[in-house]
């Protein structure tokens, strides 16, 4: 069972192609915009903590984003993968974005929260062939509602919204062939739904929907809460043996493609990459990241920027930065042996084997 915009097939696939001077992805934010925050003071485990609920009037516009994208065929572009900052069917860019991006041809994958979907929302993500990561912390609405705000969340049924939305995504076609967009629940482990996560991960199996079993943050609102909501390190072993013995395989965290080979792109343009490793995603360490801005999509072309994040990782093994940081990574245990992040020690492990083929 696969996300397969997380696959291993697209993984590899982007990998050689980038290698190959091309870019075949590019992580993308829309807007900072989020009615959840805005109505229930959002997530308790939020990462965007103060960048997310209000849209910002300097952010990219639509035709900017179709630029970069025309940039982005023009390099070899196959995938865009939309992931963080605000909610995306909040975003009034969100339809005209992916409309263009399946006119261009252009596979994409997008995170949401996945309230109130309209059927008409639902039937426009299947016709464009949306792959979606939808929140899903538990089945029980309580417990849910709390996770996602609490009280306020509770009286205007958040969670029921949520699952909702999941039954018509499923009974529309969602990852039910191979032809169809896939869907994957995304699951924020905490002391709170760990002992429901079974249930879900049986519920995705029914379905041939992925888990994605993310371990909590230690960045933004759940800093305040970390230590009284992360579970043990025992625990989240036990978890993924529960996990591998329902799905019959051994679990982990897929890694997006995006991470290694791709360009972040936030909404106001900037091309940001993790300091210390150079990814394109700075999330997998679990702590709130440092970041590089390496140049704007408003004054550099992407295939500039391509050139710029090469240099950039390039300058890090020459100076020995990257091999003392993965050797203090990996001595110190400061990440996660169980989950991780996104894609975790995997994605770890694929910087630690570019290091030693240098």
């Amino acid at each position: 069972m696969e996300y397969y915009p997380w696959s291993n097939d697209v993984l590899s696939t982007s990998i050689k192609e980038f290698s190959c001077g091309k870019l075949p992805c590019l992580d993308l934010e829309l807007g900072a915009s989020c009615q959840l925050k805005a109505k229930t003071g959002g997530c308790i485990y939020c990462d965007s903590n103060g960048l997310v609920g209000k849209h910002n009037p300097a952010e990219l516009s639509v035709k900017e984003i179709c630029r970069v994208i025309d940039q982005g065929v023009n390099l070899g572009l196959k995938w865009v993968y939309i992931c963080g900052l605000g909610e995306p069917t909040d975003d009034p860019k969100a339809k005209d974005v992916i409309k263009y991006l399946s006119h261009s041809k252009v596979k994409m994958s997008m995170f949401s929260n996945g309230i109130n979907y309209s059927d008409e929302n639902i039937e426009f993500f299947f016709e464009n062939k949306v792959n979606l990561i939808i929140k899903c912390d538990s089945f029980d609405p309580d417990i849910f509602n709390y996770l996602l705000g609490g009280n306020k969340a509770k009286s205007l049924h958040v969670a029921d919204s949520v699952y909702e939305t999941i039954g018509k995504l499923i009974k529309i076609g969602y990852s039910q062939t191979s032809n169809d967009p896939s869907l994957a629940l995304s699951i924020v482990l905490t002391n709170v739904n760990l002992s429901k996560v079974p249930e879900i991960i049986e519920f995705c199996k029914t379905w041939n929907v992925f888990p994605l079993l993310g371990e909590l943050e230690n960045a933004g609102r759940a800093s305040v809460a970390f230590n009284e909501l992360s579970p043990s390190e025992n625990q989240l072993s036990r978890l993924r043996d529960i996990a591998t013995e329902i799905l019959g395989y051994n679990y982990e965290i897929p890694v997006c493609p995006a991470a290694f080979s791709g360009l972040h792109i936030n909404n106001m343009g900037d091309c940001i990459v993790h300091k210390q490793s150079g990814s394109s995603c700075a999330w997998f360490s679990l702590v709130e990241p440092e970041t590089e801005v390496l140049g704007n999509v408003r004054v550099d072309s992407l295939a500039n920027l391509r050139d710029k994040l090469i240099q950039y990782r390039k300058n890090l093994k020459e100076s020995n930065n990257l091999a003392k940081w993965l050797t203090t990574v990996w001595s110190e245990n400061q990440l996660s042996h169980v989950f991780g992040g996104c894609g975790g020690r995997k994605l770890m492990e694929l910087w630690a084997g570019e290091e030693r083929d240098e």
